[in-house]
C-alpha cells in the first residue's frame, strides 16, 4: 500500500501483458509471411502462364491457312504441346500445366501450383499446410 494514498500501485503491471504483445506480433508476421508466400507463387504461376499463352498463340495456328486466307486457325494438340514445353522450361517447382486451348482469335492457358505454408503448421491444422492455386491468361495473335 502506498503510504500517501493508501492503496497499492500499479508500477509494473504493463510486464505482464508484454509477452501477450510479443506473441501476437509474432502471429501477425507470421501470417504476414504465409500470405506474402502465396502471392508470390501466384504471381509466379501467372507469369508462366501468360508466357506459355504467348508462345502457343504465336506458334499454335496454321501458317498455311493464314498465309492463304488470312484466318488464324489453332490445332489444339500443338497448343497443348506449346503450353506444356513453356511450363516445363519455366522450371517451376509444383507447378502443372491444368489447360491450354484456342479461344476465338487467342489462346487460354491455366497452370496450377502448390502452396506449402512457412508457418501454419506450426498452428496444428494439417488442411492449411498445403493449398493449390490457379493461373490462367490469354494471348492471341493480331493481324497487322
Amino acid at each position: 500500500m502506498h503510504p500517501v494514498t493508501g492503496r497499492r500501485g500499479t508500477r509494473g503491471s504493463v510486464l505482464m501483458l508484454m509477452p501477450a504483445a510479443v506473441l501476437i506480433v509474432l502471429l501477425l508476421g507470421a501470417i504476414a509471411v504465409d500470405s506474402a508466400i502465396v502471392y508470390l507463387r501466384q504471381r509466379q504461376a501467372y507469369n508462366v502462364a501468360f508466357d506459355a499463352a504467348n508462345d502457343a498463340a504465336g506458334a499454335g495456328f496454321d501458317l498455311e491457312i493464314a498465309r492463304q486466307e488470312g484466318a488464324i486457325v489453332y490445332d489444339p494438340d500443338r497448343v497443348v504441346d506449346l503450353a506444356r514445353q513453356a511450363v516445363d522450361a519455366a522450371g517451376v517447382e509444383d507447378l502443372r500445366l491444368v489447360d491450354a486451348r484456342p479461344d476465338g482469335d487467342g489462346v487460354v492457358v491455366t497452370v496450377a501450383v502448390t502452396v506449402q505454408h512457412l508457418f501454419v503448421q506450426v498452428f496444428g491444422d494439417p488442411a492449411s499446410d498445403v493449398l493449390t492455386v490457379d493461373a490462367r491468361a490469354g494471348a492471341e495473335v493480331r493481324r497487322p
